[in-house]
């Protein structure tokens, strides 16, 4: 687990996943990010890890898919769509 205080700069600075991805000593290649923002989604790209969008009202689809998220469901119940991307 990290926090902010941890990290230099916040999102949309990919810091803090680059930070929790060597803790858990696993590439960046390897890691999925679920996020619903925008500065959240660009620091998860900008990181090199996969990323999943959540929509959650407060940004639009457009806004979304324009940072290219690797998928973007609606909800986190979505669980076979998030399921078949992981695996």
């Amino acid at each position: 687990m990290l926090s902010a205080e941890e990290i230099s700069n916040p999102k949309p600075s990919p810091d803090i996943f680059i930070k929790c991805g060597k803790k858990l000593d696993i590439d960046a290649s390897e890691c999925v990010v679920i996020e619903d923002s925008v500065a959240g989604i660009k620091a998860a790209k900008e990181a090199k890890m996969k990323c999943i969008a959540v929509l959650s009202g407060i940004t639009t689809r457009i806004e979304i898919s324009a940072i290219k998220p690797d998928l973007i469901i609606h909800s986190l119940t979505e669980k076979d769509k998030i399921l078949k991307f992981v695996l």
